[in-house]
């Protein structure tokens, strides 16, 4: 079974999102050794980009849909340090088991996040919009 690249490149941002410390994975730090960080970023605050985040919290909800074993699948893959085989075998199956759970995980968030995309274009053709007073 083959991945579906662009969730493949979602999950890579979520990941990177959530171990940045806006995405509920690690605390804010600041590490000396690099020299991209900004005078924000010293002062212990992540220079974000909003279109980011708001990328990687919509893969997040996908990923908080998915059955318990896809979701450990994507967080392992994603998250943890280690091959594929090292991955595997701390989930306690084969790669082979590895890959086609998260060609499923691809499958499910793609129909997720398309589902979600219908859902908003109904609502802006039938004009019913959340007004705050």
């Amino acid at each position: 079974m083959e991945r579906i690249q662009w969730v493949h490149k979602r999950f890579e941002g979520w990941a990177v999102w959530t171990m940045s410390g806006t995405g509920g994975g690690l605390p804010r730090t600041y590490d000396p050794n690099r020299v991209d960080q900004t005078d924000d970023v010293r002062a212990g605050w992540r220079n974000s980009d909003p279109a980011f985040d708001a990328s990687a919290l919509e893969i997040d909800r996908a990923i908080a849909q998915l059955p318990a074993e896809l979701k450990r699948t994507v967080m392992a893959a994603y998250r943890w340090e280690g091959g594929m085989q090292e991955i595997a075998a701390a989930l306690g199956c084969t790669r082979a088991t590895l890959h086609n759970r998260l060609c499923n995980a691809d499958r499910r968030v793609r129909d997720w996040l398309e589902a979600r995309q219908a859902r908003s274009d109904v609502i802006k053709q039938r004009g019913i919009f959340a007004i705050y007073t």
